[in-house]
């Protein structure tokens, strides 16, 4: 059997390809996911294609139980001793095929007692038996050894597969049931890579491992499992709701936004995946390291998730059109407002990964408990009052509720963290730039497009330190 090496340290270069190798896996895989989608809008009856979305959501929250924050915990131990990849590689599977049977009785179960027809309750659990490809989805394992280019194959394998059974299989509106089995056979493609990598890099695969070990491990990861679960309650829950208290087209609609909201937010996890290893490095060197990296990352994505915003907003109903088709245009006024829970979940990530790396699961927990408790209670007034669209500010409170708790959580616990200053330019600089092209240009691709690149440009010119901070943050990637 293989020796895993130790990790070396990574220069800024490898810190950037990793990123790039990364960004890139995710933009094809979410290139190929929105030809998916876009077809299956299109050739599905709306009503069916907000099944369709239902069923995913719900395959998508079980998965979270079925991890139960042991990828982030294998991932910490990881960075910190590389030695104990293979103790590691055999007890978290061990511990998420027990926990896998578990998540698909949730997914069969919530089937059955929501108001679903015979097809759509079928379309659920079979789509939920991806949840038993769980076991040996690695991405952890790579990141906590720096091996960032499988992780970023997997995500070709999967989205490409289903893509491109989607696309020669799903011919009709009748094909609905396929897309559920499709779903399953990619999940189980990536697991089968991930077994490949594991074989080539740290050795023979095993279950063998000690009681102990599982419990220590299980201790570790409930609070960060718990807060993961809480944290897709208030991503998925109001589809849900628009399900059983509107039902009918509206499900797509609000379906379609969320998919294209969440598909782009994507990236916010990409970016914080790849920075985990340092607010680990960060911790250990102490506050004011910590302090340091917040700091100039905090400063850097406030710019992006504002340009990211004020562009989703203008390019709303032309983004949803192209994206799921002419009938979708009741999706965009959805989109323009959920679109910011990108950036709200771009900073506020910046406390929640700050605790766990500091081994403050608990206190990460809250604030994801706060964001359910507010998307839930909040979308259920919400969506009996404005439907689709009131679902998307749920959303955005619960998004907004979790950065607040994870920021005091984090000022009591660890340092304080940046909070609205650094969003003051970013934000005038885009109002100033959205009225400008309010006025010169008619709504749509024009109208966004030229508010897009008016921001590129002057932003280096508004806070020159920017490129500063980019750099700055290349370079803390020397260390692990």
């Amino acid at each position: 059997m293989k020796e895993p090496s130790p990790t070396p340290q990574r220069s800024a270069w490898e810190l950037m390809r990793d990123f790039f190798a990364l960004s890139g896996g995710e933009l094809f895989a979410k290139v190929a996911g929105f030809v998916a989608f876009a077809w299956l809008a299109r050739t599905l009856a709306p009503e069916s294609y907000g099944h369709v979305e239902l069923a995913i959501q719900l395959s998508m929250m079980a998965s979270l139980l079925v991890d139960f924050g042991l990828g982030p915990i294998g991932a910490r131990e990881l960075a910190a001793d590389p030695g104990r990849a293979r103790v590691l590689a055999a007890s978290i599977p061990v511990l998420r095929l027990g926990l896998a049977p578990v998540a698909y009785a949730f997914v069969f179960a919530a089937s059955g007692l929501l108001d679903l027809d015979d097809d759509a309750r079928l379309l659920v659990r079979v789509t939920g038996l991806s949840l038993f490809a769980g076991p040996w989805v690695h991405n952890w394992l790579f990141q906590g050894l720096g091996r960032m280019l499988w992780v970023a194959v997997a995500q070709l394998i999967r989205t490409g597969s289903f893509a491109v059974l989607v696309l020669f299989f799903v011919q009709s509106p009748d094909d609905v049931l396929a897309v559920g089995v499709f779903e399953a056979v990619a999940a189980f493609a990536m697991s089968a890579w991930f077994v490949v990598a594991q074989l080539r890099t740290i050795g023979g695969l095993s279950l063998l491992t000690e009681t102990s070990e599982l419990r220590r491990l299980l201790s570790e990861a409930w609070p960060v499992g718990v807060s993961r679960m809480l944290w897709a309650l208030y991503q998925y829950v109001p589809t849900v709701l628009v399900s059983q208290i509107v039902g009918g087209a509206e499900v797509a609609w609000f379906a379609a936004a969320h998919r294209l909201g969440t598909s782009l937010g994507s990236f916010v996890a990409l970016y914080h995946f790849n920075l985990y290893p340092q607010w680990a490095s960060a911790v250990g060197e102490g506050a004011a390291a910590v302090r340091r990296l917040a700091d100039t990352s905090f400063r850097l994505t406030a710019w992006l998730g504002v340009w990211g915003g004020m562009t989703g907003v203008l390019l709303s109903v032309p983004l949803c059109q192209l994206v799921f088709g002419e009938s979708y245009a009741a999706s965009g006024p959805v989109f323009a407002i959920a679109i910011w829970t990108v950036p709200i979940s771009l900073l506020s990530a910046h406390p929640r990964f700050a605790l766990i790396s500091a081994g403050e699961q608990r206190a990460e927990l809250a604030s994801n408990a706060a964001g359910a408790f507010v998307a839930i209670v909040g979308g259920a007034v919400a969506v009996t009052l404005a439907g689709a669209e009131g679902a998307a500010v749920s959303l955005v409170l619960g998004a907004l509720a979790t950065w607040l708790v994870a920021h005091v959580q984090c000022m009591r616990r660890l340092v304080t963290m940046p909070s609205l200053g650094p969003l003051v330019r970013p934000g005038i600089l885009a109002a100033g730039i959205g009225a400008a092209v309010w006025q010169l240009f008619d709504p749509g691709w024009i109208q966004g497009l030229a508010a897009f690149g008016a921001f590129a440009v002057f932003a280096p010119l508004v806070d020159p330190a920017l490129w500063r901070d980019a750099r700055a943050l290349a370079l803390r990637g020397r260390v692990g």
